[in-house]
Parts: structure tokens; sequence; C-alpha cells
């Protein structure tokens, strides 16, 4: 069959096409033609293969009539059939309309018409919409549990996290739900008001459902195995039970085989509290006080047969275990310290008919256990233990009737492998560690008192509850769990989460319970899962409290240098696990969100991405600040807390649709407002030029509030400030007639103003001329820099006052960096304070500001560096209008002394650009008044230094750096990719997190098989992890085993997504021309927003979109191709795609791209780069080995050499046939076929206006991307590669940014050292 542009037009349109030219500005008056649909029937074929080509035509024209809803139903209603009685369902809403009655007959056709196709041709791949019509099938199996209540039935179904129910269901091909009286928690979130959730009034029973009989049969016979294993198997010997256990201890890393558990840095709990010395007044026991305490008062005792039964239980696990002897016949066992044996119960060679109490989950709390722990009845042997804590006013404990003191009381064991652990053996030698406590005990979960008082909390010890912990690897897990661990899956035990120590988890407990009542207001029964997130944040908040204190206290005490960083955008992303992180808490929360029945995983769901910024360049200051405080510099980040953050987009038809993003709508748990701290800003008015100086009056004012968030360093107690500032209206309105119309209008008024912080702008480049913009830009410089002098002035430990009014001292003590131009009025704003009001003359106010102030440049596209109209300027800031014109009229001094004469370059070096309008050049502005100017990337800094500032840098060759960008390791590997993080760490030790630099030694693992599949392991965990992210939130499924190729950024066209767009289109057309190739499957993945007013960028997300559902609804490519776009592209969704790319698109035209950070993101997590030589890819492939990247393309030079011959994109055109094929595509309508012109704006600026030089990479980067097809069949040799690029990274860690910038532009030192924690004395 001859299909697309291949197929040859026949007759007179053969000759016409030649006559007409595609681009001209004439439409052709004809049909158009298709490529890629059928025109030619093949001859010669058989009758099975007749029916299958004419069945196959009939399938495809149903499944267009159902996608396109194109269902032939009569537009006149006369012509139609008569319609059945209708029904309605319970919202009076009408179903089975003509609509609905019409597609199903079209499905159940081709249902049947599929059916055939298969039956014909085996090897047939239905369309990726179609389902089959589910048959399905099921059954009950009753659970015994009002005959045996002291059995968890439900525990041994369910099993660790689920995985006992999820096996039988994988293995059968069976759903299975526990349903009936009991199967849901009392006060279960998410129950309906009054409303029984499906089968609550039946008694309890599993509900079994498949599609085969056959499927339901085999797991109701595994359910009722193990429900008789339950009743006819104790406790101690039950070998499922036994198993859950194991792999319980498994998932949360506190399996003890041997002495060689390593315990990493973000793995260590805080420093014990010293709740266990709280001493319970009802029930005498520690931990707790009397109201929190669950013991009832006319609780009858122990009896001795409950505790000679308790005692047997115990001892026959241990001797399981080589722990302790064998119990003997008679029940009890014989005391080696003296005391009396138990008296046996009768039957003592039988089973015991019931469960011991330490396993029932009743009420009773308020129990003695004899011999558990050492002494007398006990295996252990005699301890000594330090004498208990004073009760602090407390009634005195009842004795202990074993004469020691409660296990929770007893002190803490010794580091690992070191002497006897409180269970009388070597600690790391129990083969069972504590897995219902989970942390902080090294028992068999049997023999542990604690996990006693934990089951009648948390129900049973294998988690009869279906929540997600951070530690689990369920889907790997879940199919080994009866399996032996080798010595490798032993290490796979360390958890980067960390131990969760006994006392962290009840204070965390207690503070979340205490949140949620008196700050929230809220009980239980009428919270919401979004408060418990923020009692959950704010108990978290509250670690960060104390050591923000402390670390203020320490630079006021110190009196360091500080930097303070400006910018307009953070794009912060959320805070919560983040926190958690650097704080080593996530492991203590997860243990205390699981123990009150939370989910951690959807909690910090519900959490709003800060989005305040665009993109790159948002989030570097994010991760600047991150590496600033994990570094110890006293900084500061300043900006503008805006009430919508960059948009939300919805893709809706294919097009980009934007909605605001009002992530304060709930609240920010995270920032405190600080109204003392509020300053005004001025706009408008005059100058008036007296003998005392100059005046600016008659202004407007604005105040600026801040709003303080905490940023904390890794481990270090280190807390520094983000500090936001928000518009308001000053309170008096000025109203000279006070009537009802002009109080209103005063009330609007106030609003006008405070818009100022009400939004983002949603594009980086095109600001110019928008006063609004100008104002956010005025408004963060103007209270910032008041801030920074009142700082400065009464940074005197002890003093509020101003102590310090030398302001020529100011760059010793502040250094200022600007991030871009946006805050470039620093300048201007820093003369006019030290000239207008402190009263300094100009030469000493400009040696001051010069040496404060440092640039950081991140562009070199012409529209994105700032210029503002003169005129603007005038109306907005007069005063600042004649500090620029001061300030420009000694700099073109000074270049007319350097080179008099030279008129050109006093144009090219002005600050203020002639022209029809007059306009100030920002850049310029901010290269004339900093010490230093970098760029963000070698080649970058290069670029700038030899194109857009080569006269400033022939004039001051001293001020130009370089400072290659960087990320932060804790973000972006630690937070969103834990188990690479583990790999690593089990390797190199985790210093790394802080010396990135050290992940060149995983070179001496490139080879070693282990490591390397477990780099693919964790790689494969996270693909499937995405994939399922997918499915639940796009409704898209995609294969996992494919190659995850993604894109990820701005939609620009210097990203040349169009590029990436050719490449789909060509592997397409490949595809179907060779069926029957192997063909390396790829899901394409691209996300990304556009700006609202860019048109280009639009349309692109529109043929990207529009490609998809071409591609991935095609019979013939099925899961060898699919193309995804990633709606609503931030920073919560980077987190996740990121540690689950194979290959990381960064294909920007050569010169165009400063540096980007997301290349850094996706090689430190794992992928393998295809790109260009352009911003820090030229740097990745340095450091990496430029073997170990796909580079293709022009470098450079050759761009400069293009642009003085000139690119002639029409000639690529004729000169490549698939590229003309996929162009021919997009043009006739392939991809639209309901709208053919839809692209041609795109088509016209790609073949007529494109500066970034598409069609030039083209050929080279598909021959690239078929090394890439070809290496990736070789799972070996490409996590080689990855290995290679991993241990590369280490340049690129922000931590090395920010220690150059510190060294080189801030003169400061950082450090490593911690302060004081709050709780240390100082």
């Amino acid at each position: 069959m001859a299909t697309g542009a291949n197929a040859t037009p026949l007759g007179k349109f053969q000759k016409k096409q030649r006559k007409k030219s595609r681009w001209s500005s004439e439409t052709p008056d004809q049909k158009t033609v298709i490529p890629g649909m059928p025109t030619v029937i093949p001859p010669g074929l058989t009758r099975d293969q007749e029916r299958a080509y004419i069945v196959q035509l009939q399938i495809e024209d149903l499944t267009r009539k159902l996608r396109t809803g194109d269902l032939g139903i009569p537009v006149n209603p006369e012509d139609r059939s008569p319609s059945p009685e209708p029904i309605y369902n319970s919202e009076g809403k009408r179903l089975n309309t003509r609509e609905y009655r019409t597609r199903k007959k079209i499905e159940e056709e081709r249902h049947s018409l599929i059916t055939e196709m298969v039956g014909l041709n085996p090897d047939f791949k239905p369309p990726a919409d179609y389902k089959p019509p589910a048959t399905r099938v099921n059954d009950k199996v009753m659970i015994p549990q009002d005959e045996y209540p002291e059995i968890n039935f439900v525990g041994l179904l369910i099993g660790p996290r689920g995985n006992t129910l999820k096996n039988i269901e994988k293995e059968c091909c069976a759903k299975i739900m526990i349903r009936g009286k009991g199967s849901v928690k009392e006060g279960k979130v998410g129950r309906k008001d009054g409303q029984m959730l499906p089968g609550e009034d039946e008694p309890l029973h599993a509900l079994v459902t498949a599609n085969t009989m056959e499927n339901v049969k085999k797991a109701v016979e595994q359910i009722r195995t193990i429900l008789k294993q339950g009743i006819e198997t104790p406790e101690d010997q039950n070998d499922l039970r036994k198993m859950q256990l194991r792999e319980l201890a498994r998932l949360n890393g506190t399996l003890r085989e041997d002495d060689n558990r390593i315990l990493r840095p973000w793995q260590n709990s805080e420093p014990r509290s010293i709740t266990n010395t709280t001493l319970c007044t009802k029930c005498g026991g520690a931990g707790h006080i009397s109201s929190d305490c669950k013991a009832t008062g006319g609780e009858p005792p122990q009896s001795a047969q409950d505790k000679a039964r308790m005692d047997k239980e115990y001892l026959s696990l241990m001797a399981e275990l080589g722990e302790a002897p064998v119990p003997t016949s008679g029940g009890g066992h014989s005391s080696t310290q003296g005391g009396a044996p138990r008296a046996s119960g009768p039957n003592n060679n039988q089973p015991p008919p019931n469960r011991p109490p330490w396993m029932s989950s009743g009420p009773n709390e308020n129990r003695n256990f004899h011999g558990m722990h050492g002494g007398p009845g006990g295996h252990g042997g005699p301890h000594n233990f330090p004498p208990p804590m004073p009760n602090m006013g407390a009634p005195p404990m009842p004795p202990n009737p074993n004469g020691l003191p409660p296990p929770w009381m007893q002190p803490p064991p010794p580091p690992m492998g070191q002497g006897p652990g409180p269970h009388g053996h070597p600690m790391g030698k129990s083969i069972l560690a504590c897995v219902t406590y989970k942390r902080g005990c090294s028992a068999p979960s049997a023999a542990c008192v604690r996990s006693v008082e934990t089951r009648k909390t948390s129900e049973c010890a294998v988690g009869w509850r279906l929540t997600s912990t951070r530690s689990k690897k369920s889907a790997d897990n879940a199919g080994n769990m009866a399996k032996p661990l080798t010595d490798q899956d032993k290490r796979k035990q360390i958890s980067v989460r960390g131990l969760a120590g006994v006392e962290n988890v009840a204070d965390l407990k207690t503070n979340f319970n205490r949140h949620l009542h008196f700050t929230l207001v809220k009980d239980r029964n009428v919270a919401t899962k979004r408060d418990y997130y923020f009692a959950l944040a704010n108990t978290v908040r509250d670690h960060l409290v104390g050591r923000w204190i402390r670390t203020q206290q320490h630079y006021y005490e110190k009196d360091p240098k500080r930097v303070y960083y400006l910018s307009l955008e953070f794009y912060m992303g959320r805070t919560l696990q983040n926190t958690m992180v650097n704080l080593a808490l996530e492991n203590a929360c997860d243990e205390a969100t699981y123990q009150l029945g939370l989910d951690m995983e959807e909690l910090q769901d519900i959490e709003e991405d800060a989005g305040l910024g665009n993109g790159g360049l948002g989030r570097l200051a994010a991760c600047f600040l991150d590496s600033m405080a994990s570094l110890g510099l006293a900084a500061y980040g300043y900006g503008i807390r805006y009430e919508f953050g960059i948009f939300n987009q919805k893709i809706s038809d294919g097009w980009q649709v934007e909605e605001a993003d009002d992530w304060l709508r709930y609240g920010n748990p995270w920032e405190k407002a600080r109204p003392e701290y509020m300053r005004p800003v001025h706009f408008y008015g005059r100058v008036e030029h007296t003998a005392e100086g100059v005046k600016w009056v008659d202004t407007q004012v604005v105040l600026a509030l801040p709003y303080d968030t905490p940023v904390p360093g890794y481990r270090n107690n280190i807390v520094n400030t983000m500090r936001l500032w928000s518009a308001k209206a000053p309170c008096d309105f000025n109203l000279k007639d006070f009537n009802v119309g002009g109080y209103i209008q005063a009330v609007l008024d106030r609003n006008l103003a405070e818009n100022i912080s009400r939004v983002l702008y949603p594009n980086d480049n095109f600001f110019e001329g928008k006063e609004l913009r100008l104002k956010q830009e005025y408004f963060v410089v103007a209270a910032t820099l008041q801030d920074i002098i009142r700082r400065f002035k009464a940074s005197k430990f002890g003093s509020t006052e101003f102590v310090r009014l030398d302001l020529s001292t100011l760059p010793d003590k502040v250094a200022i960096q600007l991030n871009d131009t946006h805050p470039a009025l620093a300048i201007p704003e820093l003369m006019r304070i030290l000239v207008d009001i402190e009263k300094l003359s100009w030469e000493k106010a400009w040696d001051i500001v010069v040496r404060t102030c440092a640039y950081t440049n991140h562009t070199v596209l012409p529209e994105a560096l700032e210029r503002w109209p003169v005129d603007l300027f005038q109306n907005l800031l007069p005063r600042h209008l004649e500090i620029i014109y001061e300030i420009n009229r000694r700099h073109l001094e000074r270049i007319t002394k350097l080179y008099p004469g030279d008129v050109d370059r006093m144009r090219r070096m002005s600050l203020i650009e002639e022209g029809d309008v007059k306009k100030i050049n920002m850049a310029h502005l901010c290269i004339v008044g900093s010490h230093a100017v970098n760029g963000v990337a070698r080649i970058h800094s290069e670029i700038i230094k030899n194109t857009v500032f080569k006269d400033f840098y022939d004039l001051d060759p001293e001020k130009f750096q370089n400072k290659t960008n960087g990320i932060t390791p804790r973000r972006w590997l630690v937070m969103c990719n834990p188990g690479l993080a583990e790999v690593i760490a089990e390797r190199i030790g985790e210093d790394y997190i802080r010396d990135l630099d050290q992940l060149k030694k995983l070179l001496d693992f490139v080879d070693d098989d282990v490591f390397i599949q477990d780099v693919a392991k964790v790689k494969q965990e996270n693909k499937m992890k995405f994939a399922a992210y997918l499915e639940e939130h796009y409704k898209v499924k995609i294969n996992p085993r494919s190659m995850f190729d993604v894109q990820v950024k701005r939609i620009h066209e210097y990203k040349r997504q169009l590029l990436n767009c050719l490449h789909i289109i060509t592997l397409y057309n490949r595809i179907r021309k060779e069926p029957s190739k192997s063909w390396t499957p790829r899901t394409i993945m691209i996300g990304g927003k556009a700006a609202p007013g860019y048109h280009t960028a639009k349309m692109i997300i529109k043929l990207i979109t529009s490609i998809g559902d071409i591609v991935n609804n095609d019979p013939v490519v099925g899961e060898r191709l699919k193309v995804i776009f990633l709606e609503n592209y931030r920073v919560t969704l980077a987190e996740k795609v990121i540690p689950a790319a194979d290959l990381s698109e960064q294909i920007s035209t050569a010169g165009t791209e400063a540096s980007g950070t997301g290349n850094m993101k996706f090689m430190l997590n794992g992928a393998l780069t295809i790109g260009t030589m352009d911003g820090a890819n030229v740097e990745m492939a340095e450091e990496a080995g430029e073997e170990n990247l796909f580079i293709f393309g022009m470098r450079v030079d050759d761009v400069e050499a293009m642009d003085k011959k000139g690119y002639d994109a029409v000639s690529y055109y004729n000169r490549i046939p698939e590229l003309k094929q996929a162009m021919d595509q997009i043009s006739g309508g392939f991809f639209s076929p309901a709208q053919p012109d839809l692209f041609k704006d795109l088509i016209n600026m790609l073949m007529h206006h494109d500066r970034f030089k598409v069609f030039a990479d083209y050929e080279d980067y598909i021959k690239c991307q078929e090394k890439v097809s070809a290496l990736y069949k070789n799972p070996k040799e490409w996590t080689k590669m990855v290995i290679h690029n991993i241990a590369g990274c280490g340049k690129f860690s922000s931590d090395r940014t920010i220690s150059q910038y510190a060294r080189e532009i801030w003169g400061m030192e950082p450090t490593l050292e911690k302060i004081a924690a709050p709780d240390d004395p100082r």
C-alpha cells in the first residue's frame, strides 16, 4: 500500500502541483491531498487479506467517528428514527439519548469487527481508545471474624503495605476488596456523612472480582488457605505472619541481619527529647500525659494464665530465632535468677485456643509484662540501669513487680554492634526488628512492649492500612516477600529517610494534634485532608522556628558580611518535604502520620506550589537560597509576594488555556507577616532642587508589607530568610469632599495601589512599556534597600537602635546581587538614598554603590535585555531619571577620555538609547553600576564578552567573570530520587550530598555489574511510578519499558520544540513505512508553558498535541511511539518526571541558551543528554566525556558563519526528503484534518523567518537519535554511560556556584560548620 508523501498524484493534478508553490501567498484552487492516507490497493491479495483490509478500513472509519463525534445522526429531526421511552438518572439527566444509543451501536459494531480482525490477523493491534466489553464475575469469601475475634484476619490478608493482597491479585489476575462490618475503621477519612460504604452492612467478607471464573476460584482458594492457616496455626508458628513481619521490617529499613548497617546523616533523627521522662499519673507509663492515656480505670488485672500464655508465645518465637531456650511443656519456664516457676495452664501440649493478649486489639493498655526483657522469669540475665528520672512533682510510679523499669524507661541501646541490646542479645543480630514501632527498638516485634501499645492504636503489626510510606519500593518487594535476602538486598535496607526516634514520633503526634485543635480549631470528626496537611506543616515549622531565631541571633552576635539576593522571581515549589529532608525529619513524620492513620504522600500532594517564577531564572534563585543556607552564609532573598503566581496551564482541545494560580487561597503555613518592618515606597511626584538638597515631593505612597519564609540549610541548624514584599495602600484616603461617592472611589483606588504585588508577569522577555511591571521592579528595590540600610545601621548585637552611621563601610558588610536586570533600579535608588537622604557626595556615594552591587546576566537574546522608555521613567520615577542621566554623563565622559572621537562607541555604550523613542538600557546601567558582571556558563560568559557587552569588556575586563549555574542536590536528588541517592551512598558514603564532587568516586564502579543493575533498577522503578502517575492524573497509559524521551522547559522558539516535533513525525513515518522492523519503543514527553501573548509558542503546543492525537491512535504504530504533552509543568511535576527520564532533550540553537539547569537535573538523575554545544551542555560534555553525551548540530562558530552567509531554509526542505515529507504533512493538514491550514504561521516561520535555524540541525539530529535508539537496546552499555554522567555531575552543584560567588564576588567565606541547635547550650 503506498502511503504518505511518497504517493504519486496523477494526471492534471500532478501538473498543477508543479506550477503552484506551497509557500506562495495564493491558495491553490484544488482539493487537498492529505499525505499518509492510502491511495492504491496492492494487487494479489488472498481472500483473507482482502477481508482483513476491508475490516481494517471499517474499524478505522468507526474509530474516526467515535473520536470526532461524527456519528451520522441526521440533522433534520424528521429524518430520525423514533426514540424509545426515556430513562433518567437520579439528577434528572437523560441517559439513553440518541447520541448515547448511536455511539453504543457503533462501539458494538467495532467490537465485532475487531474480534473478526484478531481472528484474521493475530498480530492486529486494536485502536488505543478501544476497550473490550467488560465481563466480570465475582464471589465472596466470608471472614469468620465474629467466631475468632482475637485473630486479625484482615491484617493477614492485606499484609505489609498491602503486599500480600497485591501478590494474590497479581497472581490470580483478580481484584480483591475487603468489605463488610469492621472493614473500615471508625472515623475513616473520606466516609460520606451518614452513608454506608458498599457492602458495609454485610458480614465481613472478601469480594473477589475477575474476568473469568477460573481466576476467581484461584483467588478464593488462596484467601481460604490464609484464613485456615490463621485459625489453625498459632501466631508464633504462622509462617505467613513471620514473612509479613520480615517484609515490613525490610520495607521500613529496620531488618537487621548483620552488623554492617549504615546510617546516613540525613537518616539520623533529631537529638532525643525528654518526653520519655513524662510520666502518666493514670497508668504509670512514660511518654504521655494523663489526658492522653488510653487506659481505662476499671480494667481488671491480667490473669496468671494470660501471662503464662504470653510468655510461652514469646519464648517459642525466640527459640525459633535461636535467641532463647524452647519453652517447657509445662507452659512456663524456670528462672535462672531465682524466680518461681509460673503456673501452667491446661492442655499444655496443645496450641493455645486463643491469641495471646498482647496480640489482641482490644482496649486493654495497663498490663504487666513479665520476663520480656531479662530479669526474673526472663532469658536475658541481669541488667544495670541508671536511676529513673525524678517525677517532676507527679505521684510516684507504681512499683514494677519484675523489679525492672518498663521497657520504654530503659536506657537507649548502645551503638550498633557494641555490646548487648535491651533484649539480651548483641545489637544487629536479631533477624526480626521491631517492625510495628519500626525505629528505636531492636527487639523482635513479638517481644517488644512498644509494639503492643502501637498495635492497639495502629491496628496490626503488618500494616492493616493501605498507606504508602516513603520508604517503600513495593512494586519490587511485593514479588519477593518470601525470598531470602541476598547481601545486596541487605544493603538495600539502608533508608535515606532516616530513623524515627521514639520520642520524636511521640512529640510529632502530640504537636500534630495540638495544631489540629488549637491552630486549625478542628477535631478528627470534621477535619479534612487539607487540615491534616496544615497541621503537619505547622508541626514541621515548629522545628524550624527555634533554629530560625538562633540563626538570626548568631548573625547579630558575629556581625558577618551579609549578602542580599534580589530577584523578581523565586520558583520555590513545595516546601514541606524539602524542609523535612534538610532537618532529617522525614521518616519520623512518616511514622507519626502512619500511626495517626494518615498517608504522608497524600498530605504532601495537597500543598500548593509556590510558583513565583516563570522557569529557570526563578528556580535558580530557589536553589541558590538553599545552598547559601547550607554553606552558612548570612544571606537574604528579597522579592515580591505575588498573590497569583505563574498561571496554571490547562490543555483544552489541544490549546493552552491559562487559569489563575491562586496559591494563597488556603493560606501559607510557611510565611510570617512582619508588619513592624513595613516600608513606604514612593511613585510619581516631582523633583525640587533646594539649597538643602534635592527633594522628591508630592508622591503617591504604597506600603510594602514583608512576609518572611524560613530557608533551612542542610543539617547545619542554619535557617536563613526569604523576605517577600506585598503592596498595601496607606490608611489615609486624603478625601477632600467626604461623600459616599468619594469614599467608594477612594477604597477602589486602594485596590489599584495593591495591584503591584497582585500577579507575576508570565513572561520574562516582553515587559517594555508596561507601567505595572516597572512599578514592581522599583517596589521590590525600594523596600529592600530601606530594609538593608536599617539592618546595617542596627546590626550590633543587643541593640535595635541605629549604632552604625558611617555608610562608607557599607560594602564591607553588605553585598547586593542583582539577578538579571529586573532589580537594576537598585543602583539609582541606592544613589538616591546616599545622596539625597544621607547627604553623601556623589563621588563617595558612587564608590559605595559600585563596591556593593554585582550583576548576573542570564540571556543574550536581544528581546530579553530590558529597555524602558524615558517618558515612562519621567512620569513614574522622575528623580531616578535624573540620577541615571547623571550616571550616564559621567560614564560617557570617561569613555571620551579613553576613546576620544569614537562617537559610535559612545552611542553603543550609552545608558540612553536614541531613536524614535528614547529608552534606558538596563543592562548597561547594571554593568556601569556594579563591580562584578558574570555570565552563567563558560560559553555564555565568553559570548557576552565577545558580542553583546564587548565594548564594556574592553573598558573594564576585570569586572567580567563566569559563574556556571548549579542545582541543589538536596531537592533534585535526595528528595526527588531517594532510590538513586541510596544506591550512590552505599558505594561512596553520604558526604557527597554536601560535596557533590565526590560523585567522581563512582567511576570506580562503572564496570561493577551489581552497581549497574542497581542503577538500572532504580530508573525502572521511577519509570513505573511515573507511568502510574500519568495514568492516574492524565488518563494516559504508557509502556514503562519504552524509552522516556523528555523535553520540559518554557515553550519558546529558541528552545526548538519544533525540532523535536520534526523528529517525532520522521520516526512516525518510518515506523509506518516499515512496521515489521524492530523499533526501539519511545514515549516522547514534552512539557512547558507558553506566555499568554506569545502566539508562536501557543501554536507549537497545539502542533505537539495534534501530532500526539494522530500518533497515539494509529494502530500500525501501537506502543512503539507515544507522544504526551505534560500539562501544567511546574516544580512538583519536574520532581516526578526528571527521575524517570531516560533521554534529556537540550536542543537549543548553539549560542542562545545562557546555561540551563534542567539539563543538570536530568544528568544528576541518570538521564542521558541529547543536545547541542550550548549553555552548560559544553561543560557537561567536558565533565562526563563528550562520548557519554549525544552531541549534534552546529557549534557557536558555525552559527555565526551561517549568519554571515545567510540561512536558506528552503534549500534544506528541497534537499532532505524526510524533512520535506514532514513539513508537507504539517502544511497539508495530516495532523489537522478539520483545518488543513491551521499551522500555516508555523510553516511560514520555519521556511522564511526562523532565527534559530531548525532545518540546519535536522539531519544531524535525526542521525544522533538513531544512535540513541541503538544504544538503548543495550541496557548495560546505556547504564554505564549513565554512571559516567552521574559521576560527572559534581561541578553542577549550586553549592559550588555559591562558593565561587561568595569568595570571588561577595568577599565572604562559606563554611560547613554547624551552629548550636536551639536546645543546645550556647
